[in-house]
């Protein structure tokens, strides 16, 4: 996991139709570096963006945006670690380096400089760039690191259309925003927005006036999937808003 191109057993992937490297302007003024990839489509049909790992920013990330583009899909990868700088030149891969102590201890070093709440904002702002851009639908894919961050973008950032995350951690150390309690915490809220429509909606009467009268105005019901807001809007009339 995260070899550089040519450096594993697998083929190298073929340059995408268009590439760039370009920075991305984060609401507290830094500049973060990113890796763009499209295919011929560019961003009709979405984008992926990818959330690295404690290496960063390296060209296994860039690689695999380039395979991305060869399914339709446009990929983005953002440098998260912006702000401390990169690691020296032979520590920036596992690869490179054999996971020596030395250079994940500096890694590791380099990742709790990140916050989460700092993440999170970068990951929104990359997002909107995407959806500015023309990616309609936008998903996040995390790895190691980045999947427990990916975990929190599902739940905080607004825009996303999916999110897959590679043996993200669910639990977190101290400080730090565990998915798990996050889920907790959206499952509690979403409850008890449902127990707070049934409550309204249990005493109207269908069969009586005030049934018809609300069934002419066509008030509204909202309906909830699992683990959803709100998906869609239906009348009392059976039409359905989406």
């Amino acid at each position: 996991m995260c070899s550089a191109p040519g450096d594993d057993d697998g083929p190298r992937a073929v340059a995408a139709v268009r590439e760039e490297e370009r920075t991305l302007r984060a609401g507290d003024g830094a500049t973060l570096r990113e890796f763009v990839a499209q295919p011929a489509t560019g961003f009709r049909r979405g984008a992926v963006l990818i959330i690295h790992d404690i290496w960063g920013y390296t060209d296994f990330y860039k690689d695999l945006a380039r395979r991305i583009t060869g399914q339709g899909h446009a990929a983005l990868l953002v440098d998260f670690f912006g702000r401390q700088g990169d690691l020296p030149e032979s520590m920036r891969a596992p690869e490179k380096t054999g996971s020596k102590p030395e250079a994940v201890a500096l890694a590791m070093q380099r990742a709790q400089q990140l916050s989460d709440e700092r993440f999170l904002a970068d990951m929104q702002t990359a997002v909107d760039d995407l959806r500015a851009r023309g990616a309609d639908r936008v998903a996040g894919w995390g790895f190691c690191m980045g999947g427990r961050l990916a975990y929190l973008a599902a739940a905080r950032v607004r825009g996303l259309a999916g999110i897959v995350a590679y043996y993200g951690f669910l639990q977190a150390e101290p400080g730090r925003l565990s998915p798990l309690q996050l889920a907790s915490a959206q499952h509690r809220e979403r409850t008890r927005d449902l127990s707070q429509c049934a409550a309204r909606f249990s005493s109207l009467r269908h069969d009586g006036p005030q049934g018809r009268d609300r069934r002419r105005a066509g008030a509204h019901v909202p309906v909830f999937r699992a683990g959803a807001r709100p998906a869609r809007l239906i009348t009392l009339s059976g039409e359905a808003f989406r």
